[in-house]
């Protein structure tokens, strides 16, 4: 006799759902069930239990007993009534003339002709499973010793059989969990293109839960987006498609606050569907949901199934989060690509300026060659005497012809070193003689000024490796500034050791220079504004030159000044 639900009035789940049981475990306890009323002799035998989710009771019925709706009513009801005793494990027995029987429990047993009921607790390990029920219409019936510890060996043996069968359930589910896992993890580490990704992953919790569709929602900012939808068959109506917010925002704002399961049922003139939702947080931060939707509207996860769930929840939120980091990856490896063509056009730009500079360089060196050459030829009066007024004209056209000649070396320097052109040829050489080779070239200038032009020079400090020419050129640029921009005093040069860097210090006892103005000094074409910057005429590429000279031989210049009581350039360069 199959296993039969208890009336609607004592279940949780709704009746008309089909009730899958085991049909091993219903033939042993059919085989015991029976084994009592054959055995016993009674008139009616029964035994409820609970099913594997805990949230009914199913029935046996002895082969010889019928089904009687208000019997089993009232057995439920008496053992209800009764659960502390029977949880202890103890058997109840009633009779007719039991005054212990409340009043109405008396009238049921007077209609129904119960002349006396057993009740036997069905308990496993500390476990209440069920009980078993005994009636007897004819007798008062008595119970000797030997039938009871038959009764009890049979409610032993129910109770086992139960036992055993919800331990190979829950073995069985935790196998199917770890298999569904497994599968994710692998979908998850596979080359899947992402979209393709997320679509397999549901389309496995689909099966695995006999579900119509599985949807993931991205509920942030109060806004309900479908990110993937799985469905069973082309016949179910696209979410997409339909174009309505399954989710409204004060339940998204509860959701997420509250970050637990929930359920709902969605209902409008075009759809009505149940959703079953679990939460996902990607690296602790709300995302949204993992949505099912059963194909019964009533159906209700069992407590395994949602437990599988939760892990099958942390599992797309770790797919989300790779998805989403492939899709970064992706951003930056474009981003890069876009960066490295702009490197190229850039470089290739820098190319053509430096070779376009170059060659206007040359072409400009070569006729300022002949108008100094022929400016110094005038001045120095070789083709004749000149009077005062075309002295002084010579004499200003060499002048702006050595500068504008300086201006041109330099521009022709700085896009040199801009296109990756220059080259160092390094040497080792005296730190002394370098120094004074430097000096020596400016001591004229000084002199005329009225400075003292000094040097100073530790002993233990000899060599240094360098490009002579280019170091050189660097000193007699911080010099020359020096001498320029100071009216009475000194310049010094001083050479010193910091750690592993070698430091030439330019010392000037000059105008200082504004803090405003510092950043000025090193970019091309800049002059801080000064009587003597307008006094005295410049490229306003000496220091810009001469950082990148320092920064192409891994050193760098810096600069120490305070207004008004002078300033101090240090060329630093490694030993």
């Amino acid at each position: 006799m199959p296993a039969t639900p208890v009336p609607q009035k004592y279940n949780v789940k709704n009746l008309d759902e089909p009730i899958d049981e085991p049909s091993e475990l219903d033939e042993r306890l059919q085989n015991i069930i029976d084994l009592f009323d054959e055995t016993l002799g009674v008139n009616y035998c029964f035994l409820l239990r609970w099913d594997s989710n805990k949230s009914q009771k199913v029935c046996h019925f002895s082969k010889n007993s019928k089904k009687e709706e208000s019997l089993l009513n009232f057995s439920y009801r008496i053992a209800d009534n009764h659960q502390l005793l029977l949880k202890q494990g103890n058997l109840l027995t009633f009779s007719e003339g039991d005054l212990l029987l409340s009043l109405n429990i008396k009238q049921d047993t007077q209609s129904k002709r119960i002349r006396s009921l057993l009740i036997i607790p069905i308990v496993e390990q500390q476990s209440y499973l069920g009980e078993v029920f005994l009636y007897s219409y004819e007798c008062d019936r008595q119970w000797s010793e030997r039938e009871l510890k038959f009764i009890r060996i049979l409610a032993q043996r129910c109770g086992f059989e139960i036992a055993k069968t919800e331990l190979e359930i829950t073995i069985q589910e935790q196998k199917l969990q770890q298999e569904l896992i497994f599968k994710i993890n692998q979908i998850i580490n596979s080359d899947c293109p992402c979209q393709k990704l997320l679509e397999n992953i549901l389309k496995l919790i689909g099966q695995r839960f006999e579900v119509e569709r599985v949807v993931i929602f991205n509920l942030k900012q109060q806004i309900s987006q479908i990110e993937k939808e799985w469905r069973s068959n082309e016949q179910i109506s696209c979410l997409t498609c339909l174009k309505i917010a399954i989710w409204e925002p004060s339940e998204i704002s509860i959701f997420e606050k509250q970050a637990k399961i929930s359920q709902f049922t969605y209902q409008n003139q075009e759809f009505i569907a149940p959703f079953f939702n679990i939460p996902l947080f990607i690296r602790g931060e709300f995302f949204g949901s993992l949505s099912l939707q059963p194909k019964l509207e009533n159906y209700k996860f069992a407590p395994e199934e949602i437990k599988i769930l939760e892990s099958v929840a942390q599992q797309i939120a770790i797919a989300l989060y790779h998805i989403q980091t492939q899709t970064t990856i992706k951003h930056l490896e474009e981003c890069a690509k876009h960066l490295e063509i702009e490197k190229q056009q850039s470089e290739a730009a820098n190319c053509a300026k430096s070779e376009f500079l170059s060659h206007m360089n040359h072409e400009l060196r070569t006729p300022l060659t002949g108008i100094l050459g022929f400016a110094r030829m005038l001045k120095d009066e070789i083709y004749g005497p000149l009077n005062p007024k075309q002295q002084q004209y010579a004499c200003a056209i060499a002048s702006s012809g050595e500068h504008l000649l300086s201006l041109v070396n330099d521009f022709l320097d700085i896009s040199k070193i801009e296109a990756n052109r220059e080259e160092l040829f390094l040497e080792t050489i005296a730190v002394k003689d370098l120094c004074v080779s430097s000096l020596s070239m400016l001591e004229s200038r000084s002199s005329e000024q009225g400075l003292d032009l000094l040097l100073e020079i530790p002993p233990n400090i000899d060599f240094c490796t360098v490009d002579r020419r280019r170091i050189q050129q660097i000193l007699i640029n911080l010099l020359s500034n020096a001498i320029k921009f100071t009216e009475v005093g000194s310049v010094t040069l001083k050479v010193q050791r910091n750690g592993s860097m070698l430091e030439f210090c330019v010392i000037d006892t000059g105008i200082g220079i504004k803090k405003a103005d510092r950043d000025k000094l090193f970019q091309p074409f800049q002059q801080i504004n000064s009587s003597l910057s307008r006094k005295h005429k410049g490229t306003g590429l000496g220091l810009t030159l001469s950082r990148k000279l320092a920064r192409l031989h891994g050193g760098d210049i810096t600069l120490v000044s305070q207004e008004g009581q002078g300033s101090c350039f240090i060329l630093s360069l490694p030993v």
